[in-house]
């Protein structure tokens, strides 16, 4: 799978316990938007749930991309808050 500025490393397997790109995360079931927050920015990509992880993955890409990122990020893990989802990076 390619993005354009996402990188998707191993660590973030425990996170999908099992799970393939098509399931839908139960622990982020909830989850309403994908936030990224770069030099005191906050970025955001709303999700319609229920959502699998490949349109978890598409959406922090897009936050990326909103961004105007000049580089790759590797996400390492996701983490929920009320409704928004966050990246653990490398």
């Amino acid at each position: 799978m390619d993005f354009e500025l996402l990188r998707i490393d191993e660590a973030i397997l425990p996170f999908m316990n099992g799970d393939s790109l098509s399931d839908v995360p139960r622990q982020f079931s909830l989850a309403k938007v994908v936030e990224i927050t770069i030099n005191g920015v906050v970025f955001q990509q709303p999700l319609k749930n229920p959502c699998t992880w490949l349109v978890i993955f598409e959406a922090f890409d897009l936050v990326l991309i909103k961004s105007k990122a000049n580089r790759k990020f590797d996400l390492a893990g996701v983490t929920q808050h009320n409704s928004v989802l966050s990246g653990i990076w490398l």
